[in-house]
């Protein structure tokens, strides 16, 4: 069985992706995710076809297959080997289908819970003028998830303005996603992130509570306990025009090929302006956490489990600070969650 908020964790996944299936120039469906084995061509990946379920098109993996699939009321799904094949079996349709299959066309995404609040745009506000703590100073983990991969102007000291602007009192408690009850059952990693000492300010930032619980007047500061990544506080301003990103191993034992694919993956993305209003994604949980500007790299940051955690926002500013106050509740890092194979489903 499911857990509900499990399922709504699918669904704010699915509402990230936003409507699918995604189509390249030529009118294919392209595929959506971090491939399983990115050392072998195309003709020979297997991809999952999902032709019915909370997001539609085909996946790379099974893990964000069977996000989209799993409690979801009558889905429909298949893997094959082959982009080809996969192509061709979207123009088919499922095999049991009765009936003229036609291809759906691009739609919203469809969640089992209709009362669930997208966390995309609820906060609109100017990215000007916010200071953001030094993440890359908390302590490591002590998984072998990666740094926070975070815009690069997120690191460039900032002196003036040193704290936070006043905050709409518009932002309600469906911005910040509960913690679901899986996460403290043994279904993450149980090497948690060791919480940094906090100010006053960041002392009372619990997971759930409005952003307008922050002082307007306090400074925004960090302090984190000494280890082997010592850090004074840092500001950075956000105006983040470049989409720029570092991803690094947190020990020697992370795969040093992945993790070299992934820069290159980023580097790629470097060049691409990033306008004010545009979607920010946030991987909480997932092989490479941290925010993001482009919607196919965050989905492949995710990785392949279906335990991963991606949300999006329309402010740079809400989604740093979301993913700040994840941090700090122990919430970032590797998910582990297992599902049923797609042959079991």
């Amino acid at each position: 069985m499911v857990s509900d908020q499990l399922c709504r964790d699918w669904d704010a996944l699915a509402m990230t992706i936003g409507p699918t299936p995604k189509l390249n120039m030529a009118g294919q469906v392209i595929p959506l995710g971090e491939p399983d084995n990115t050392n072998i061509p195309d003709h020979k990946k297997k991809f999952h076809v999902v032709w019915s379920g909370r997001a539609l098109g085909i996946f790379y993996n099974w893990g964000l297959a069977s996000a989209m699939v799993t409690g979801f009321s009558g889905s429909s799904h298949k893997s094959y080997i082959g982009l080809d094949n996969a192509r061709a079996a979207w123009e088919n349709g499922p095999i049991n289908y009765e009936g003229t299959w036609t291809p759906p066309r691009s739609r919203a995404p469809v969640t089992t819970h209709l009362a669930l609040t997208n966390p995309a745009g609820v906060y609109q506000d100017n990215d000007d003028d916010f200071v953001f703590p030094d993440v890359l100073g908390f302590p490591t983990h002590a998984n072998p998830v990666h740094l926070p991969i975070l815009p690069e102007d997120y690191r460039q000291l900032r002196t003036e303005n040193p704290h936070i602007p006043s905050s709409p009192s518009s932002v309600g408690n469906t911005s910040i996603l509960s913690t679901p009850s899986w996460m403290s059952s043994g279904t993450l990693s149980p090497s948690t992130v060791n919480s940094p000492d906090l100010t006053p300010i960041l002392g009372h930032l619990s997971l759930g509570e409005r952003f307008t619980d922050v002082d307007r007047d306090s400074s925004y500061t960090l302090v984190s306990n000494t280890g082997s990544h010592p850090s004074s506080t840092t500001y950075a301003n956000p105006d983040a025009e470049t989409s720029t990103v570092t991803p690094g191993p947190v020990n020697a034992n992370s795969s040093t090929r992945n993790s070299q694919g992934f820069r290159g993956l980023l580097d790629k993305d470097r060049a691409s302006k990033r306008v004010k209003g545009d979607p920010v994604f946030v991987v909480v949980r997932g092989e490479y956490p941290g925010v993001f500007f482009d919607h196919a790299i965050a989905l492949r940051a995710g990785g392949r489990s279906a335990g991963m955690k991606v949300v999006s926002f329309k402010s740079l500013k809400v989604a740093c600070l979301y993913f700040v106050q994840q941090y700090m509740a122990g919430n970032v890092g590797l998910p582990v969650f297992v599902v049923a194979d797609e042959e079991e489903m």
